[in-house]
């Protein structure tokens, strides 16, 4: 925070995701339960090579971060489900106060996939009955 000044960063001080950072911090949770701004905007990627896996961090801003819709699958889904995830999104005003507080939009699409994957999982279990 001492080197951005906006209000995205100063709602970070009063968000759950800064209570986890200090409760780890003060070793009162595991070590990786903590968010901090890091956690989000520099993601770790593991990869191989040579039979190793290692940990690398993301430093593209552009490959996770603008449009934010761009986070979802390397960022969001590492803590949170889907249906949060595109919600949370989708709401500037939650956006802006760092995710502080609850969705007050709901993105219907996604309600009518899970229905559809709900129906062809039920139609496939039936057809394994008979």
């Amino acid at each position: 925070m001492g080197c951005h000044n906006d209000g995205y960063t100063r709602a970070y001080i009063d968000s759950k995701h800064r209570t986890l950072w200090q409760n780890e911090r003060e070793g009162l949770t595991a070590p990786n339960s903590g968010v901090s701004c890091a956690t989000c905007h520099l993601p770790r990627e593991k990869r191989r090579r040579g039979g190793k896996e290692y940990v690398v961090v993301q430093h593209n801003q552009n490959d996770n971060l603008r449009p934010n819709e761009k986070m979802i699958r390397s960022v969001y889904m590492n803590c949170h489900g889907l249906l949060f995830s595109i919600d949370a999104l989708a709401d500037p005003r939650l956006v802006a106060n760092n995710f502080t507080g609850s969705a007050s939009t709901h993105i219907a699409s996604i309600d009518w996939a899970v229905r559809r994957e709900q129906t062809e999982t039920g139609k496939k279990k039936r057809k394994e009955e008979k």
